[in-house]
């Protein structure tokens, strides 16, 4: 383990150079990805949460995950995925997005995972879209904020807004370990976390808090009926253990799975147990 940060941001960043960003365009829209050049028709997709991107889900892009190709997308403004000039940047406009990207890929169906914002764009896209979804996976998932009072909405806009323009990315970089992660987080999962926020950009994180508070997760995903899981970082100070657990009793068939020694970003402090647990519903629901 190198102990200088600036060597061990160098490779995070070189290691990551082996899944380059690549292009999907459509029109003036495009939209950035990663991809671990598996040859299947099996195909993964993941979808980040907001202080994140394609790059937080480097661990699985490099394990061999099951002989699945996996793919993890940039949101608008986020990566080199354009913006979307929306005022209200609703979780259908990011869904159609998504849609954009999985045509350009000629992908039929998919496992679709989608962690904390990421599972409200999931959600929004299900609702339309399902037809294209074999299994749906939700990963400490945030709810959004939508069914709440305009006041409430506009603040969790403004401190979003707070933390781009006034604390910055170097010093949310260094604050977003400890709402991700748990105490126990190894040196690793802390510098993927960092690299992450220290990339986002502002009107896209901006974008993205709007739809957030816009949105919400339940009223999209109540009469989704495909096989849906549930995965949830038992240490988790950013979305409540009820929260996932109300997503999971509201879909038909949903599964509950709690993962131990985790926090908010379950899939990068535990990936091994998070690639395990993701398999396992898969393979029982999809390939049997």
């Amino acid at each position: 383990m190198k102990n200088n940060t600036a060597e061990r941001m160098q490779e995070l960043t070189t290691r990551l150079a082996q899944y380059p960003l690549q292009l999907a365009t459509e029109k003036d829209v495009t939209v950035s990805y990663r991809e671990n050049g598996v040859q299947s028709d099996k195909t993964i997709v993941f979808l980040h949460g907001i202080g994140s991107s394609s790059a937080s889900w480097l661990q699985q892009l490099e394990s061999k995950f099951g002989g699945y190709r996996l793919i993890a997308w940039d949101a608008p403004g986020y990566g080199d995925s354009n913006i979307i000039v929306d005022s209200t940047s609703a979780s259908q406009a990011y869904a159609k997005r998504l849609l954009i990207l999985i045509n350009h890929l000629q992908l039929e169906k998919i496992q679709l995972v989608g962690h904390s914002l990421g599972a409200i764009i999931a959600a929004a896209f299900a609702k339309n879209w399902p037809e294209k979804i074999q299994s749906l996976t939700f990963v400490n998932p945030a709810l959004g904020y939508g069914k709440q009072s305009k006041t409430t909405r506009d603040g969790i806009v403004n401190d979003r807004v707070v933390d781009m323009t006034q604390t910055g990315v170097d010093g949310m970089a260094h604050l977003s370990p400890s709402r991700l992660l748990s105490g126990n987080a190894k040196q690793g999962a802390v510098d993927l976390v960092q690299w992450n926020t220290r990339r986002l950009r502002e009107r896209g994180y901006i974008a993205a808090a709007a739809m957030l508070a816009s949105s919400d997760l339940i009223d999209d995903i109540q009469n989704y009926t495909g096989p849906v899981l549930v995965l949830y970082g038992a240490d988790d100070i950013v979305v409540p253990v009820e929260s996932a657990k109300l997503v999971a009793h509201t879909c038909h068939s949903g599964i509950f799975q709690e993962i131990p020694n985790a926090g908010h970003a379950v899939y990068i402090e535990q990936a091994d147990i998070f690639e395990r647990f993701l398999l396992c519903f898969i393979r029982n629901k999809i390939e049997q």
